[in-house]
């Protein structure tokens, strides 16, 4: 019984692990904690009941679906296809190890299962094909995982589905309980051609994400060049405006001079200089599309006399060229810069590659209630907001890896 429940500990911490290691999982750890103590459990509750086959491997991966969608904010068909990938390895391990001992023993696959010694050699056995088969995967990781929905998905897992109902039945109808060595062997001989046509539809599957994602490049490439072309339009409207303004500028102080209003003349200079000193970039971090947005924000919202301090110790990264990131951080400005008057920005990149957001704003308790009510209708933004006296702090981590071009 002990080495049973080690045994179904083992399986469900190994199935976890590559599943979650393979997409890449954030909350890798937590999931991994919930899904095996959890299938283990199971596990344990069925066989005492004498319960195998499908209902046993339906309840396991729900499990691991229900884990993955509880720790996953972008979960998809692509996770499913992916778990049940490793159930079928698991299977196949199983299916090996049980037909290589039956032919290298001369004997029928149910008698493994009555001699406890060979049946627990087998198991190890089994476990071991299972690591090398997974690790495989693993470093290999075929699947760029784009997710990108299509009809072909859906179809391959219905494949995938079909495969284990398939495994699960031979397996407790003819593999468990044959007496003969020539109907495991011709099981064996249809499971590797099973196998075989699933690695040919794997390489399709492969060769059609590779083409989504090489079209996803492609657009985002498109739209990025687009968006550069009307920055570039802005930047140019932007300079026109400032010459007129100069120009009107220098006009007013001529006219001043010649009448001799020197006083007047003086005020109209400081007072340039400090709109110039208030407009000029404050962002430089050589990330070009991130860095003249933002500075394009902030001109804005200078102009409307709004007093903003940014401090950025972020690295060069083309993630932060990606526009979803940056109109977050305009957004948030934005609705900021709508209740106060004097803004501070902190933008501070980890080792982790997680940009930490931070604004602070010094104004009064009842206009902090407001932004707080503000932010509470923004349920795409996970903000977490501190409010201290007649300080207000609002910050929100960012994921660099989820802006990869």
């Amino acid at each position: 019984m002990l080495f049973e429940i080690i045994n179904d500990f083992f399986e469900n911490f190994l199935l976890s692990y590559f599943i979650t290691t393979y997409l890449k999982q954030e909350n890798k750890k937590y999931i991994i904690i919930i899904a095996t103590v959890i299938n283990t459990i199971i596990s344990v509750m069925l066989s005492t009941l004498n319960v195998y086959g499908f209902t046993q491997t339906a309840l396991i991966q729900i499990v691991l679906w229900c884990s993955l969608y509880f720790f996953n904010k972008k979960f998809s068909s692509q996770d499913i296809m992916i778990s049940l990938f490793f159930n079928i390895l698991l299977f196949i391990s199983v299916y090996f190890s049980i037909l290589t001992f039956s032919l290298l023993l001369k004997t029928t696959p149910n008698k493994i299962f009555l001699n406890t010694s060979v049946f627990t050699i087998e198991i190890i056995f089994s476990k071991i094909i299972f690591l090398i088969l997974s690790s495989i995967s693993l470093k290999k990781r075929p699947l760029l995982l784009s997710k990108t929905d299509n009809l072909k998905m859906n179809y391959f897992l219905i494949f995938e589905l079909f495969v284990i109902l398939l495994m699960e039945y031979y397996f407790m109808s003819d593999v468990i309980y044959s007496n003969e060595s020539n109907s495991a062997n011709i099981i064996f001989i249809c499971f590797v051609l099973l196998f075989l046509s699933f690695c040919f539809i794997f390489n399709q599957m492969i060769n059609m994400n590779n083409t989504l994602y090489k079209n996803r490049l492609k657009k985002q490439r498109e739209e990025y060049i687009n968006e550069n072309l009307k920055n570039i339009k802005s930047i140019k409207y932007e300079v026109e405006n400032i010459e007129h303004r100069m120009n009107y500028m220098l006009q007013s102080i001529e006219f001043d001079l010649e009448d001799q209003k020197f006083d007047d003349a003086m005020l109209k200079i400081k007072s340039y200089k400090n709109l110039i000193t208030n407009n000029s970039h404050v962002i430089n971090t050589n990330n070009e599309l991130f860095d003249f947005m933002i500075n394009l924000e902030i001109d804005f919202l200078s102009h409307q006399h709004k007093q903003l301090k940014i401090c950025a110790f972020i690295s060069k990264n083309q993630s932060y060229n990606d526009l979803v990131l940056i109109n977050k951080i305009i957004t948030i400005l934005r609705l900021v810069c709508g209740y106060a008057n004097e803004v501070e920005l902190f933008l501070i990149e980890d080792t982790s590659k997680i940009l930490e957001v931070k604004f602070i704003i010094l104004t009064s308790p009842s206009i902090q209630n407001k932004i707080i009510e503000s932010f509470q209708n923004q349920n795409d933004l996970k903000i977490v907001i501190h409010p201290l006296n007649k300080l207000l702090i609002i910050k929100y981590n960012e994921s660099l890896d989820s802006h990869d071009f």
